[in-house]
């Protein structure tokens, strides 16, 4: 028996591409760091490099393309401190296509406001005349869910009362029936119906 295991191929085939595209994830993640800072030194001269001229962006002021992008590296009132992209990850759709997601953490303002400690990004970047460009970028911030307090007059009107045990009372006495067999039924009626009076009319009836 041999003493070497057999190591499947598709695992050996995962390895040799997480390997060759090690270069192209650091390549791509410092241009990621290089725009952020373009963008917090108010660099207007980096986009025009790095955003493709089919660029479209999606954020939180909905969507952007090239042009717009571009203004902003200038006109935002923004003051970032610090920054810090984790849990980043790539996937190579084609030769010149790959798809870069990741978080970012950011610790700065926009005007009073305090930027989203934490969002989720992804970003697609296409290889022309051997530089990546960025292609189209979206980003959602991170935000803890709501906490919604129980309404008490809601629940207590959705709580589920339990059945009656007691028969229904009813204040009108039955229908007095015509002829024998309706006299019959109306006085069983009122032996049924312990909680009822019984009028003085019934009390005449005879059963012959």
């Amino acid at each position: 028996m041999s003493r070497f295991h057999r190591i499947p191929l598709a695992l050996l085939i995962a390895v040799a591409l997480s390997s060759a595209s090690e270069p192209l994830r650091q390549t791509l993640l410092a241009l990621e760091r290089a725009d952020i800072e373009a963008f917090k030194s108010k660099d207007t001269n980096f986009p025009t490099s790095y955003l493709a001229d089919t660029f479209i962006g999606y954020g939180a002021s909905g969507k952007i393309d090239k042009a717009t992008a571009s203004k902003q590296y200038a006109s935002h009132n923004c003051t970032l401190q610090s920054h810090f992209i984790a849990s980043e990850q790539l996937t190579q759709l084609d030769t010149d296509v790959a798809l870069l997601t990741y978080k970012k953490s950011l610790n700065g303002t926009c005007g009073a406001e305090a930027l989203p400690a934490e969002s989720s990004s992804a970003n697609v970047f296409v290889r022309k005349a051997r530089k990546w460009q960025s292609i189209f970028y979206a980003e959602s911030a991170i935000v803890a869910p709501a906490v919604i307090a129980p309404n008490r007059t809601t629940l207590n009107h959705n709580r589920t009362r339990k059945p009656s045990t007691q028969r229904p009372n009813s204040s009108s006495p039955p229908k007095k029936r015509s002829g024998k067999l309706g006299a019959i039924r109306t006085a069983a009626a009122y032996k049924l119906s312990p909680l009822r009076t019984c009028p003085s009319s019934t009390s005449s009836v005879r059963v012959s």
